[in-house]
């Protein structure tokens, strides 16, 4: 090596040597939220909502057309009345307009809400792998929302659709994975294999006393326990099994406990199911805003013949307040996003962030408020808006980070600055 070299080399040496080091990127991890209550609160949500992007429906018919659940048999979202409102097969309009259930921002957003609501996890309203109808849509959405649970810390467990096979069967539909034609039992058993391993191997299933909690909404298809036994065979140690109030019989010994619903005796109901229903096995209770349907507007029939005005929020404090004076361990927030229904927690046009707010306040959420709730809002419009620039978005990724973490102030410092 010449004399010029070893002089180049040694300035290396020395302007290495005297170079700041990186500082390291801070790993930012989710918090759990404090509360006063110490009951587990799950919010059941639907994954079923498609744009017409996205619609992928085994029907070519169906295929680049919103969704059936945002447009029933008479609406149609590309509809805008004076209002600025989309024509959407609900009484209720979402903040965010209608939307793909599988959006990454709108998973962000949503799961952020529960979380800074007091909402500890997610019960999925989950269909059948049986590749029929939509239903291969609904578990794709599901997974793209379960992916992003852990980042935000909330845990979530499956509410089976056992009617679902039920339907498939009355098309002549049901089939085994490989599409051959197989008895419903078998698609259910396939089904559990599937819950098994996708689902309940992740570290954040919700789990009851060590074993993983599993819901039914019915059973309205499987009414026998020799029939359970066998859908339940593939499990080594057999689910925490939920039915609905009142249905768990016909399943036998394969069912521990039951859940509460929403019915027109209202309040009078879910006291009756808390505090005078004779029952030995666990009990679940629900919360609501109100039940208000749209079936009949929207052509699928007579509608259900009731329902249960929100009255602002007064519906939900009525029945958060039996869920919470219960003595039962775990209330299920019915629901999320039926929009057909009019069960909405998400916020809407029509009542804001109230149900959300009001959650917030009766779990005795510590240092956050709606203003935090709105913040989810405002990293959503920012997702959109800054959609084209890879910066803004690593700057909102950091910022959603902080916002699960609890810290919000820190997140709003971000959004607030990205027009600066």
């Amino acid at each position: 090596m010449n004399l010029k070299n070893v002089a180049f080399a040694l300035l290396g040496v020395t302007l290495f040597a005297c170079a700041p080091k990186q500082k390291p990127e801070e790993k930012i991890e989710p918090v759990a939220v404090q509360k006063a209550s110490d009951k587990k609160v799950y919010m059941h949500m639907m994954t079923w909502f498609e744009t017409k992007e996205t619609n992928q429906h085994p029907d070519p018919k169906y295929v680049g057309k919103w969704g059936c659940h945002w447009t029933m048999d008479t609406c149609n979202p590309d509809s805008i009345d004076a209002n600025g409102l989309q024509n959407i097969a609900s009484y209720y309009h979402p903040l965010t307009g209608a939307y793909y259930s599988g959006d990454k921002n709108i998973i962000e957003y949503q799961l952020l809400l529960m979380k800074l609501a007091g909402v500890d996890g997610i019960i999925f309203d989950y269909t059948t792998l049986n590749p029929a109808w939509d239903f291969p849509m609904l578990i794709r959405n599901t997974d793209s929302i379960e992916s992003q649970t852990q980042k935000i810390g909330l845990d979530f467990c499956i509410l089976y659709e056992d009617q679902h096979i039920r339907d498939a069967a009355n098309r002549n539909e049901v089939t085994d994975n490989e599409k051959n034609p197989c008895s419903k039992v078998e698609r259910a058993r396939l089904d559990m294999e599937h819950i098994r391993d996708r689902y309940m191997s992740q570290p954040n299933y919700i789990h009851i006393d060590g074993d993983p909690l599993l819901l039914d909404f019915g059973p309205q298809t499987f009414y026998s326990e020799a029939e359970w036994d066998t859908i339940f065979s593939v499990f080594p140690i057999k689910p925490v099994f939920f039915t609905l109030w009142y249905q768990s019989k016909p399943c036998g010994k394969n069912a521990q406990g039951e859940y509460s619903w929403i019915w027109k005796d209202h309040v009078a109901g879910l006291k009756h199911f808390y505090n005078t229903y004779e029952y030995d096995g666990l009990k679940m209770a629900s919360a609501y805003p109100g039940f208000v349907d749209f079936y009949k507007d929207g052509g699928w029939g007579d509608g259900i013949g009731w329902n249960i005005p929100h009255r602002g929020d007064t519906t939900l404090v009525e029945t958060l307040s039996e869920a919470l004076n219960s003595n039962l361990d775990i209330i299920q927030l019915a629901t999320w996003n039926d929009y057909g229904e009019g069960t909405m927690f998400e916020p809407t046009v029509e009542f804001g962030f109230t149900f959300l707010a009001t959650l917030q306040k009766m779990l005795g959420v510590q240092n956050l408020n709606e203003d935090d709730l709105k913040l989810c809002f405002d990293l959503y419009q920012a997702r959109v808006k800054y959609a084209a620039s890879a910066e803004k978005q690593a700057e909102l990724d950091r910022a959603s980070a902080l916002m699960a973490a609890l810290r919000t102030a820190e997140a709003r410092e971000i959004i607030d600055g990205l027009d600066k």
